[in-house]
């Protein structure tokens, strides 16, 4: 499958830049349109499509997405999706994973406190990731900070961008779904 690009930007006219911009909603975030040999847009973002499935989403058309996502269990794995081999070894040891987050310190310390000692008296195996927020940087990175200090839990640095693709494609098939597309 051939792929093209440009050399720069600034090699580009003005009336495709607008046409990018307006018809296919490009504003700053990067996106794969993808086109079947006579020039069709056949999917407007299949960004997601590769960062999930690979080259298993081929041809990338909204069929093979919408099924793609009913063959797909929702899983940790799926969010995780190989980048951090910490939580895929939790997994593969079946611990119960708790996802949490927000910007108030104390906050985190009882939660992670309370969760550990009710997991310990249950015997129940038990992990915590705290996940932060990017729109609100400077908090999250002093919220990891004590966090990876307190030895409270694991964190994740940010995985803002992770859940944005994936909330993207499920809307992208929801709203498909809801329009009679396919």
């Amino acid at each position: 499958m051939p792929w093209y690009t440009l050399y720069h930007p600034s090699l580009m006219e003005k009336a495709p830049i607008m046409f990018i911009k307006e018809v296919w909603h490009f504003k700053n975030k990067p996106i794969l349109v993808v086109l079947d040999p006579q020039g069709k847009v056949v999917c407007p973002n299949a960004l997601h499509m590769m960062w999930i499935w690979g080259s298993n989403a081929f041809p990338f058309t909204s069929l093979r997405e919408e099924s793609l996502w009913i063959e797909e269990t929702w899983r940790l794995e799926l969010l995780v999706n190989g980048i951090d081999p910490v939580i895929l070894k939790w997994i593969d040891e079946e611990k119960y994973i708790f996802l949490y987050g927000g910007d108030d310190v104390e906050w985190a310390r009882k939660f992670t406190n309370t969760a550990r000692a009710t997991a310990q008296a249950a015997g129940i195996p038990l992990e915590m990731v705290y996940v932060g927020k990017s729109s609100k940087r400077e908090k999250i990175r002093l919220a990891i900070e004590k966090i990876t200090e307190e030895k409270l839990s694991y964190a994740w640095q940010d995985l803002t961008h992770d859940m944005v693709l994936l909330d993207q494609a499920r809307e992208h098939v929801f709203l498909q779904d809801s329009a009679g597309e396919g």
